[in-house]
């Protein structure tokens, strides 16, 4: 029983692991994102980055 508890527990904490990696990689590619529209737009949320943090939320409330 002890065994099953630490093979979940090492799941779980996989798991966290790859959802805050994933969280960091998106937060780095929509800041990369903003930056670039910054210069070509003049401060304006882009499409892009709005459809890519409405993806991310989609993703994660799967």
């Amino acid at each position: 029983m002890s065994s099953f508890n630490s093979l979940q527990r090492g799941i779980r904490q996989r798991a966290f692991r790859q959802r805050q990696e994933a969280q960091r990689t998106l937060c780095k590619k929509l800041r990369l994102l903003r930056v670039e529209d910054n210069h070509s737009l003049g401060n304006r949320p882009s499409a892009v980055v709005l459809e890519a943090t409405l993806q991310s939320r989609r993703n994660s409330s799967r």
